[in-house]
């Protein structure tokens, strides 16, 4: 009987923690989305209510890959608004979307938030080139992969990068697969008119069918 009393409490204890868990990745993610559709319209005291909310979803549940790169979001969006040092503060994030990946390794988000971050520290090198291999062949149709690549690509063609050349086919793929899937399609659309490479994609895409051309602007 003792132990039966004592499972059952510890089987409430983990439920408890679990929804604590959950009720602060609520808040989370809800921020989240504010951010990424209106980057402009944040503070400190958001920032860091949500930096404490992400943390308790950790504490409470750290063996949820989820978790931790909601967490690595959060410190990420910190770093952009400028709440977060520059020292170190990257590096943190990258520790966090690592742990994520090792717990969830076959999920391409991680990888590609990896890619994004490398990026953003202008490490354009082979540990780079490996976590852009996980994402794509992780995720060969994953909107947020499309996208991430998408964004690479055509900054590094902006800028006449030589990290392009090993990514160039792979860019023009996720571009065209961007264009097709409904979720991305307006993204792709403006980020081409905000290059003005509608005439180039266009001829990247130049074997592509008459319908995914057309969605480009003034490609024929």
């Amino acid at each position: 009987m003792f132990f039966i009393i004592t499972l059952c409490g510890f089987g409430l204890h983990q439920a408890l923690y679990f929804g604590m868990a959950s009720f602060h990745n609520y808040s989370v993610l809800n921020m989240l989305k504010k951010w990424q559709d209106s980057p402009l319209e944040h503070n400190k005291n958001d920032y860091s209510r949500i930096k404490a909310e992400a943390q308790q979803s950790v504490l409470y549940h750290p063996d949820l890959a989820e978790y931790w790169e909601l967490l690595a979001q959060v410190n990420e969006w910190g770093y952009i608004f400028g709440y977060e040092a520059h020292e170190g503060a990257l590096l943190e994030v990258k520790n966090q979307y690592l742990h994520a990946s090792e717990l969830r390794p076959l999920w391409p988000d991680s990888w590609a938030s990896l890619v994004k971050l490398k990026w953003r520290l202008q490490e354009f090198d082979d540990q780079m080139l490996y976590y852009f291999e996980r994402a794509t062949q992780l995720g060969p149709q994953k909107p947020d992969v499309h996208m991430v690549v998408i964004e690479l690509g055509l900054a590094l063609y902006a800028n006449n990068h030589f990290m392009l050349l090993n990514i160039r086919p792979e860019f023009h793929r996720r571009l065209a697969l961007g264009l097709k899937h409904p979720k991305t399609r307006d993204q792709v659309i403006k980020l081409i008119a905000k290059y003005e490479y509608q005439a180039l994609v266009c001829r990247w895409l130049k074997n592509e069918d008459l319908k995914t051309r057309k969605l480009i602007p003034k490609c024929k």
